[in-house]
């Protein structure tokens, strides 16, 4: 008898019981949850309290380099974008966004990069017109007319100053030109790539590419920005400037070098702060002798900044601040 309601209490407790134990376990969560956030802040260089401190080192996601245009920079890993890439190595990300036919009409239609636009983009680089500039009657596909193709440039510029935050990061835009046609190359590609059926008449001339590199040249000015002739920079470097190309239109390998260092010295004209000074003794983009002001190290110290027997202190808030420099050798 007196077993009985005993029993049934114990029954009823039952559901208490399973409450408590979901309280116990969401409540351990909590504590290795914020264990774990405060590890994960110290590795990456900051605390629970001081994420926004202008004294942080180490940030969450590394700067990045968008480079928007048609095939010239869809092909840019065979040259002029790993150039571009091997400069900032550590610093900042390259992303290249070409699209091989493109015009600026099409490029236009292109959906926003979701990944791009939370203030990650330390620069972009804007170079089109090759197709803009095709001929009217021989290039329908391509051709874009002058005050067509300059509007377009605006709305892109507008686009990259709102939608990835360029305004707000100094207004970081470089425009480059269309570069230059070698008519002889195109005859000869024409031939190769459809035998009989080449027409033998040019769909892009240098003269009709000349008018669009002016009116790129005047977006530049009118939109206050950095402007890379490579048009008028290929032809000034002598009569061989056909070296640069291997169809009359797309880069060879000398022209990939060409336009990886010519893009490179616009920058650091146009953008000191993004200049990246190689180690003076190695030569090399990106080591603890290396620097650059607007876009440091990013990630982790360098080797020899590391305690081998104590790394965590190099990895530690603040811990990079003042490098060590070497002892004067006697």
């Amino acid at each position: 008898i007196t077993r009985i309601p005993m029993i049934a209490e114990a029954e009823n407790l039952k559901p208490c019981r399973h409450l408590l134990l979901r309280l116990i376990v969401i409540l351990l969560s909590t504590v290795l949850s914020t264990t774990n956030h405060n590890k994960t802040a110290a590795i990456m260089g900051t605390t629970a309290n001081d994420s926004a401190s202008s004294e942080i080192i180490m940030t969450t996601s590394r700067a990045k380099i968008l480079l928007q245009g048609d095939s010239l920079t869809q092909l840019c890993w065979e040259g002029w974008g790993a150039h571009l890439a091997n400069v900032y190595q550590r610093r900042a990300d390259v992303v290249a966004r070409g699209y091989g036919g493109y015009n600026t009409r099409m490029y236009l239609r292109l959906p926003f990069d979701p990944t791009l636009t939370n203030g990650d983009v330390a620069l972009a680089v804007l170079f089109l017109g090759a197709n803009d500039s095709g001929l009217p009657e021989l290039a329908a596909h391509h051709h874009v007319p002058i005050p067509e193709y300059k509007a377009n440039l605006k709305i892109l510029i507008e686009r990259l100053r709102d939608q990835y935050k360029l305004r707000q990061n100094n207004n970081h835009i470089l425009l480059i030109s269309p570069t230059p046609v070698h008519h002889e190359q195109r005859f000869k590609y024409q031939k190769v790539r459809y035998g009989d059926k080449a027409t033998g008449v040019l769909e892009r001339t240098l003269e009709n590419t000349q008018k669009y590199v002016i009116a790129c040249q005047e977006v530049a000015k009118e939109e206050d920005l950095p402007f890379l002739n490579l048009y008028q920079t290929m032809l000034d470097d002598g009569d061989d400037w056909g070296r640069f190309l291997n169809d009359g239109l797309h880069f060879s390998a000398a022209g990939h070098e060409f336009v990886g260092k010519a893009v490179v010295k616009a920058i650091n004209e146009a953008f000191p702060e993004l200049a990246v000074i190689a180690d003076s003794k190695t030569g090399q983009w990106c080591n603890s002798g290396s620097t650059c002001t607007g876009l440091p190290n990013h990630g982790g110290p360098f080797h020899d900044e590391i305690d081998n027997d104590d790394p965590d202190k190099a990895f530690q808030p603040r811990a990079r601040n003042k490098r060590k420099e070497p002892a004067a050798s006697s």
